[in-house]
């Protein structure tokens, strides 16, 4: 639940809003929340796969 241009504590609120929504949920149905770390992700990407990938759609 991260949202680029709100600042941290709202990106939080939306998380805690998104939880509690699924714990809400008489559904029965299983749920799981997954946390990502963006930016050690962010990190290792391969750089000349998404230059590769943008010239593929001309981006």
């Amino acid at each position: 639940s991260f949202v680029p241009s709100y600042h941290n504590k709202y990106n939080i609120m939306i998380k805690q809003e998104v939880i509690q929504s699924m714990c809400n949920k008489k559904s029965g149905k299983k749920r799981m929340v997954l946390k990502i770390d963006l930016e050690k992700a962010y990190n290792h990407l391969s750089w000349s796969f998404i230059y590769i990938q943008n010239s593929l759609i001309k981006i």
